[in-house]
């Protein structure tokens, strides 16, 4: 069995602030820069894909095709949340 073929990648033009956060975060864990980027990559890259949040437009679409809601009387506000969140 071969090894894996690794490759390398370079980052340009990354803020210096961020920099130093990742090495800030580096150094609490212990770990080269380098080790915490190829592990945040790594574990990054074996989450599930999802879906990107749907644009506000898109979001308005979809509010739009939904029932309106009575509010008069005694209003369930628990309830319409929750319907809202089922929908």
């Amino acid at each position: 069995m071969t090894a894996p073929a690794y490759r390398t990648v370079h980052i340009h033009d990354v803020n210096p602030s961020v920099i130093a956060t990742l090495q800030k975060r580096a150094d609490a864990a212990g770990v080269s820069l380098e080790n915490y980027l190829r592990d945040l990559l790594t574990t990054t890259a074996s989450r599930p894909e999802f879906s990107p949040r749907p644009s506000v437009q898109e979001k308005l679409a979809e509010l739009t095709q939904r029932a309106p809601i009575a509010m008069n009387g005694d209003f369930d506000i628990v309830g319409a949340i929750r319907a809202g969140r089922d929908a």
